[in-house]
């Protein structure tokens, strides 16, 4: 393999991982996909993630979440693949109770840096 199609192969991982325990609810798995420290900009707010734990234990219980179903990604498109590997992505949010797919739209940036240095 390639070391493009390494790391191509490792963002995708850690995408597939994240959206995983984040439907899963399982909040230490799905900060473990984390980059710490990891900028969140949502509700016109900034939040540095700074570490694992960060994230209250009632997080998917309350708030947006609350009333969230599922998520499922729209797009990952590779737009650089390298040692500070970024893919850019889409991902749609549904309540548990809506008939429509795409209640809500996100995109986001995503770099791995910590996988790229074997941390």
């Amino acid at each position: 393999m390639t070391d493009r199609a390494e790391a191509i192969a490792g963002a995708q991982k850690c995408l597939d991982d994240f959206m995983t325990a984040f439907n899963a609810r399982d909040l230490g798995a799905w900060e473990a996909t984390f980059n710490f420290p990891s900028i969140r900009l949502a509700s016109s707010t900034l939040a540095i993630i700074d570490k694992p734990g960060w994230h209250p234990k009632d997080t998917f219980e309350r708030g947006a979440l609350a009333e969230w179903g599922h998520s499922d990604w729209e797009r990952r498109e590779v737009i650089h693949a390298g040692p500070g590997k970024v893919i850019s992505t889409r991902a749609s949010r549904a309540t548990a109770r809506a008939a429509a797919r795409s209640v809500i739209s996100t995109r986001s940036m995503w770099s791995r840096w910590k996988t790229a240095i074997g941390v």
